[in-house]
């Protein structure tokens, strides 16, 4: 077990208060990768001001902070290659069931394949979504360091990973507040 930081981007509607009171929120979108949950960024804020532009515009997001324990109730596929090996395993299992070619397979579908056979034994999931995230832009080349002069492998130093909680206290969420952006800070709210 340890201790982790959390990043969530909302959309700001001028309510810090009953953000700080009532968060962490479920993310809505019918395209969520990791389907139903609430969804962090590990780590690194920068990818939650990065999300904030992308998903709501510039100046019109909020992040929050929030601390939780990264333990085994987390399924992560992007550090543990056990629990890689077992998502491929399910990936199998759905193909050879007929339920989904391998082509038409997709992350959402595989978790609640998951949940509905109740064979979900964790409480979160944590991942680093290929390509998901443009790095093009001169902040983010920054954080790329590459392993030779040809310059085609990499090492990302701000890798935009994931976590989406299936459960709002899952990992032992905890000290949810707003941290971006700074007028909210001068003021308190509850």
């Amino acid at each position: 077990m340890k201790s982790i930081t959390l990043y969530q981007t909302l959309e700001d509607r001028d309510n810090p208060d009953i953000i700080e009171r009532d968060g962490p929120f479920p993310c809505r979108r019918s395209t969520a990768w990791l389907g139903d949950g609430y969804y962090f960024w590990d780590t690194h804020k920068q990818l939650a001001h990065w999300w904030g532009k992308q998903a709501y515009g510039k100046g019109k997001y909020i992040i929050c902070v929030a601390k939780g324990i990264f333990d085994d109730s987390c399924w992560d596929l992007h550090g543990d290659g056990n629990h890689q090996l077992e998502f491929e395993q399910v990936c199998h299992e759905i193909v050879k069931k007929g339920l989904s070619s391998k082509k038409e397979l997709l992350v959402p579908n595989v978790i609640t394949y998951m949940k509905e056979q109740g064979i979900m034994k964790y409480k979160a999931i944590r991942c680093l979504g290929m390509d998901s995230i443009s790095y093009k832009s001169s902040d983010y080349q920054a954080f790329r360091i590459f392993f030779s002069k040809k310059g085609y492998s990499y090492l990302d130093l701000r890798p935009a990973v994931q976590i989406c909680l299936f459960t709002k206290g899952a990992l032992s969420l905890n000290s949810y507040m707003v941290v971006f952006p700074d007028y909210y800070l001068e003021n308190t709210f509850a």
